[in-house]
């Protein structure tokens, strides 16, 4: 997958030789990345956001949050409200698969995704594979998420 960008099914497909083994193994990743692309958008995936009560709800970054990111013993935080918050949005951060996005917004079903000087809107019943043809880069995570990152 070059730069970590997301590509078609069939160009996947295509390129797999370059990615396992064993036929099972090729076979694995195409199930896992069909299931990747088939997997609705949600806010989680661009920014660091939590469901709560079955709504997503997008975290605003902590109040010492990067002292916490920094530190090298974070027990420290883990003792008042703001550490938990922190572990909470670093978590969130994670778990985000696409990078550099600047807010995300929900408005009805509409996902509103800001990048830079662009802007997709998409409703919140879309996969991810409409997002093949958009400049948009996978995370760490995200690779994991396809399998490719191990």
């Amino acid at each position: 997958m070059k730069d970590n960008k997301l590509i078609s099914m069939v160009d996947f497909v295509l390129d797999i030789d370059t990615y396992e083994e064993t036929v099972y193994d090729d076979c694995m990743l195409i199930k896992e990345y069909a299931n990747f692309l088939s997997a609705p958008l949600n806010i989680g995936m661009f920014v660091p956001a939590i469901k709560v009560g079955g709504e997503w709800e997008v975290l605003e970054e902590p109040k010492d949050y990067k002292r916490f990111k920094d530190s090298v013993i974070q027990e420290y935080t883990v003792l008042n409200d703001n550490g938990m918050l922190c572990e909470q949005y670093q978590t969130a951060k994670d778990n985000v698969i696409f990078e550099g996005f600047d807010s995300c917004e929900l408005i009805g079903s509409i996902l509103i995704i800001e990048f830079e000087a662009f802007e997709l809107r998409f409703d919140t019943s879309c996969k991810i594979e409409m997002l093949i043809n958009e400049p948009i880069t996978l995370t760490k995570y995200g690779l994991e998420v396809i399998g490719l990152n191990r």
